[in-house]
């Protein structure tokens, strides 16, 4: 098991690693297939749910750049930040759950959308299954758009160097900055500390509490 997923209503679901390698693969040659290749910008607004490490994973893949914006912000918020990465795709869900309520996510990501010239194409994940507005011209439903894709996708060779990640600070204080995380700086130092500092173990399991917007 790679993957143990439970939502806030108690619905609990399990990916494996060979699952969600497959997944992985087939999103990231969807992504290829409109265009998404190396050192593009992607934003990734999504509750965390199985979907959002899919996404996370095939953007990595193909060598593009995830640009992680936590699920509560509000449209403006993550306008800056798409706009400021001048991302070409973005990741949400039509809502989410949070203490209990429901949340329409695609809504504040249609606000932001407008505010960003650089998104092509937005690809919607159906977290609760609600109505939620549709563009002809950009929305990609999720399951749709992993169907196009093939596996096996081979992975994008990179330099250590290369720009993997870039995650912006809460602006409290000003502006949002952008932090960038390398390919070889970031999955080192992701090994580091899970291998030394948690000292995790095969079939340990690492609880995950923290939303993905957040470096943590």
């Amino acid at each position: 098991t790679a993957v143990i997923w439970e939502s806030d209503d108690g619905k609990s679901r399990k990916v494996t690693y060979g699952e969600l390698g497959e997944e992985v693969a087939r999103l990231a040659s969807a992504m290829k297939s409109i265009g998404i290749g190396k050192g593009d910008r992607v934003g990734l607004y999504m509750p965390m749910i199985p979907e959002m490490v899919t996404a996370f994973l095939a953007t990595i893949k193909i060598g593009a750049v995830i640009i992680p914006v936590f699920s509560g912000f509000g449209a403006q918020a993550l306008a800056t930040r798409l706009r400021d990465a001048e991302a070409k795709l973005l990741f949400t869900a039509d809502g989410s759950l949070r203490r209990g309520k429901e949340i329409e996510i695609k809504k504040s990501a249609d606000e932001a959308v407008k505010e960003v010239p650089s998104i092509r194409h937005v690809v919607l994940a159906k977290r609760l299954g609600i109505d939620v507005p549709w563009s002809i011209e950009k929305d990609l439903e999720w399951k749709e758009f992993l169907g196009r894709g093939v596996a096996p996708v081979e992975t994008e060779r990179t330099e250590a160097e290369d720009e993997c990640l870039v995650i912006y600070t809460s602006g409290t204080t000003g502006r949002p900055k952008g932090t960038v995380h390398t390919h070889a700086g970031c999955q080192a130092q992701i090994s580091k500390e899970l291998g030394y500092y948690f000292d995790v173990k095969k079939d340990d399991r690492f609880f995950w509490v923290t939303d993905i917007g957040w470096m943590m």
